[in-house]
């Protein structure tokens, strides 16, 4: 399996700073990534996952030893892009992620480093956008979005880049399912070339379609269809390429099959080509078995979020809950609550005395009218009784 990243004897140190000692961060460290392989880097605060990271990409450069990225030295700079195209990084801050001013812009940062095709790259920014909700605000500048709303622009920076992982991946096992074909296709052309058609027509598995043509283009054998009602193959392109070159591949719809078809072919030693075909689903579902892990993990990490977002939010509420409002004296649970609990304590002192006041001119009312001997009436200017 080719290898992706290849660290070795890795150095690196931060500087020392205000007198304090250089903080060595790696001395000879080792490792190897495997292309298609999933790798998770553990360790507590400040070990260094996030240092070895940025060495992946060039955003740190080594102070000893290399890194290297399918085989490309990340202390090359003329290397750099080409490097960026085959290893990304998503910064656990949504704000330090933002590089644009305008959130559309934002979004196309990763596919347009990429050399994705603009046309492309519009209808990626779009889908992206309007699937976490975020399409009317495509011409905003991300500084002023909402906390909630930064975050949901990093996810569709996030998705964009989940297209782009999905393309790489389905490229990578497209190769590798021609490869397969390749092999089984040398495979079998020596069973044809040994015994003819007696091979063929033996127990041949079906999961691969296998197709005998002659120098003409007739079919002399199929293992899925009847030759008799095929139409001559000597225009396809892997036949053609075969025949011209002894070896052909190609990748199209097939009109027999209802679906994407990849196709490789072989010139035998009498002039004949033998083809074998596999589906497009074969690929896609390489691609699934890839991206499931990672599915499992955001939903699981999400799950976690959620979990952990609605007990400390408990936490944080339940202090207030507890607060006595009528008489909120005493220190307050959190600090920036000290000035709401003021103003409520200084509410509740003009209450009070507005209270004694009422209660002092109803006691002098009731003693004005009890000593009175004749009634009293109040009326307003307009004669109405009071």
């Amino acid at each position: 399996m080719t290898t992706a990243i290849e660290v070795s004897r890795l150095r690196y140190a931060y500087d020392a700073q205000d007198g304090g000692e250089t903080h060595i961060v790696f001395d000879g460290l080792d490792l190897s990534v495997r292309q298609g392989s999933f790798v998770a880097i553990l360790g507590h605060n400040g070990c260094g996952k996030s240092t070895l990271a940025k060495h992946f990409n060039a955003v740190l450069l080594p102070s000893g030893g290399s890194v290297h990225v399918y085989g490309m030295d990340t202390k090359d700079e003329e290397q750099l892009l080409a490097i960026r195209q085959h290893v990304g990084m998503v910064f656990q801050n949504p704000d330090n992620q933002i590089v644009s001013n305008v959130v559309e812009e934002d979004v196309a940062f990763a596919p347009e480093n990429l050399g994705v095709p603009s046309e492309e790259i519009r209808r990626r920014v779009d889908d992206a956008l309007r699937a976490v909700g975020m399409y009317e605000y495509r011409t905003y500048a991300p500084q002023l979005l909402s906390g909630g709303q930064t975050v949901v622009q990093s996810l569709a920076v996030l998705a964009a880049s989940l297209v782009l992982i999905v393309g790489v991946l389905h490229g990578y096992f497209q190769d590798q399912v021609l490869e397969e074909l390749r092999q089984k296709t040398v495979y079998a052309a020596r069973g044809v070339e040994q015994a003819g058609m007696d091979y063929l027509t033996g127990d041949l598995p079906r999961d691969s379609r296998v197709t005998w043509v002659a120098a003409d283009g007739t079919v002399l054998f199929d293992n899925w269809e009847d030759p008799a009602n095929m139409a001559s193959h000597a225009d396809r392109a892997e036949i053609r390429e075969a025949l011209l070159t002894g070896k052909g591949s190609s990748a199209r719809y097939s009109n027999t099959l209802a679906e994407k078809t990849l196709y490789y072919a072989l010139r035998l030693s009498d002039g004949s080509v033998l083809r074998m075909s596999d589906t497009q689903d074969a690929v896609w579902l390489l691609v699934l078995e890839a991206v499931q892990p990672v599915a499992f993990v955001l939903l699981a990490a999400l799950a976690l979020a959620l979990w952990l977002s609605g007990r400390v939010a408990r936490q944080l509420v339940a202090p207030i809950n507890a607060m006595d409002l009528e008489d909120p004296e005493g220190e307050p649970p959190y600090e920036e609550l000290a000035p709401l609990l003021g103003r409520i304590r200084s509410q509740n002192r003009q209450i009070q005395h507005q209270m004694l006041d009422l209660q002092r001119r109803q006691e002098e009312f009731g003693a004005i009218t009890e000593n009175m001997s004749e009634g009293i009436l109040v009326i307003d200017r307009e004669t109405r009784v009071l």
